[in-house]
């Protein structure tokens, strides 16, 4: 008998495959940082994932700028880190968000 993979067993035991696969994408996703300059790195934030869809948040229409210029590198790099099939990240989406009250 093949063993299981235990994302494999979790998904039956929650009956929700959606939920585990976003649960290890985003935390795949949380090495974003990795794959960007320090400049950049610093200025985005992980904000969700839905259906494949990365989404990243910055404070700045200039970072978000350089994250779409970037952004079919990244969702290549994640899957080639994150191997999955079907892979985890399909796109990435981009929104520009003020910093909270207390952030630089």
């Amino acid at each position: 008998m093949a063993m299981k993979k235990a994302h494999e067993m979790l998904e039956k035991a929650i009956g929700r495959p959606g939920l585990v696969r976003a649960a290890r994408a985003m935390n795949a996703a949380r090495s974003i940082g990795e794959f960007l300059d320090d400049r950049v790195a610093r200025g985005v934030s992980v904000s969700d994932y839905d259906r494949g869809t990365l989404v990243l948040s910055c404070a700045s229409t200039a970072l978000a700028s350089d994250l779409r210029m970037q952004a079919a590198l990244l969702v290549h790099r994640l899957n080639e880190r994150f191997p999955e099939d079907p892979p985890l990240f399909t796109a990435v989406r981009i929104s520009v968000q003020p910093p909270r009250r207390g952030e630089p």
